[in-house]
């Protein structure tokens, strides 16, 4: 795999993510998504040479629509009832959030078809199936997303492909530590921030699912991270269980 070195605010694998580098061994294919300029994605390759590894983002500036990671669009009114908002959020929220997982999962199946195994997992919210949420667009965005989870787990059984729809709980984010002045050791102790996960916890959730021999039982599921936690058996970072 040929790569080149990009700056970009000189974030590394090693500075950054090194959680990740337990996870990552030679000759393991990987699809990074949300790679931005691709500059961890470089360290990725070098820890799975000779394994293969695409990046997919969005470039606006160059015109085409790749991926952007799934998540909600900043926008004033979010608490609004769905009249009083602008129609731009719907398509901000579809376009960002639903149309990613789709495309993220287009791009991945010829990588991972031949090898007649492995875990699709797409976010969404664990309340999306029995209430609506505070906000009405992003709330019907996650019910599409957990519907193509469903219809994408029953055409990629014969595959032996799992599709999981994977709810964490509040996620502390490196946006949410900073604006708070904590972190993830500390979080537990802010007021605001005690019923919080780290995403380390999400990521373990997925090594847990991806990891486990009877993963084909969860596909088409739901799945909440603070539950999975205490069936497999992991902590978040500072050594917790996040609160039901």
């Amino acid at each position: 795999m040929k790569t080149k070195k990009i700056p970009y605010l000189g974030r590394t694998l090693d500075e950054n993510v090194p959680e990740l580098k337990p996870y990552l061994r030679p000759g393991a294919n990987v699809l990074d998504v949300g790679c931005d300029p691709g500059t961890i994605t470089l360290g990725v390759a070098e820890a799975v040479k000779p394994g293969e590894v695409v990046g997919i983002d969005l470039d606006e500036e160059r015109g085409y629509e790749t991926l952007i990671v799934d998540g909600q669009p900043d926008w004033e009114g979010w608490m609004a009832r769905f009249w009083e908002q602008s129609l731009s959020p719907w398509d901000d929220m579809f376009r960002v959030g639903v149309r990613s997982d789709m495309v993220s999962s287009c791009f991945a199946m010829p990588l991972m078809l031949p090898h007649r195994e492995g875990l699709v997992v797409n976010t969404t919210i664990s309340t999306g199936q029995t209430q609506a949420g505070a906000n009405l667009f992003y709330w019907l965005a996650k019910i599409a997303v957990n519907r193509m989870e469903l219809g994408m787990a029953v055409e990629l059984k014969e595959y032996n492909i799992a599709v999981v729809a994977l709810a964490p709980g509040w996620l502390r984010t490196a946006y949410i530590l900073q604006t708070y002045k904590t972190d993830d050791i500390n979080a537990h102790k802010v007021k605001d921030l005690w019923k919080s996960e780290s995403t380390e916890y999400a990521g373990q959730a997925v090594v847990a699912l991806a990891t486990d021999p009877n993963m084909m039982e969860r596909t088409g599921q739901l799945l909440v991270t603070r539950e999975m936690g205490p069936e497999y058996g992991f902590t978040d970072v500072d050594g917790r269980q996040p609160p039901l």
